[in-house]
């Protein structure tokens, strides 16, 4: 059944409370949303002053799959050697940025 056909007041009464919980789902997304791009935005500014480029420049599939997909969870502590070796490498000449 789908909501919107007529159908006894029980059956009105959950489909009004679906929608009405989508659009709460959706509002509290949106703002979600917001929030992690500022938030990121802030974020990427720091990385880029303290290490010259950005974690995506780098192919590090773990810092990348935890901060842009969350489908990964490295450390602080991990996120901030892996930065230091690329820039390490970086100074030595032996890895660059992608572009």
């Amino acid at each position: 059944m789908k909501c919107g056909a007529k159908r006894n007041f029980l059956y009105t009464v959950l489909c009004s409370f679906k929608f009405r919980n989508m659009k709460a789902l959706f509002n509290k997304k949106k703002k979600l949303v917001k929030q992690l791009n500022e938030i990121g935005y802030l974020l990427d500014k720091e990385i880029e002053e303290r290490w010259g480029f950005h974690y995506s420049q780098t192919d590090s599939d773990p810092v990348i799959d935890t901060l842009d997909y969350g489908t990964s969870d490295i450390s602080y502590k991990d996120f901030v050697e892996r930065m230091k070796d690329f820039k390490e490498q970086e100074d030595k000449g032996e890895w660059s940025p992608n572009a």
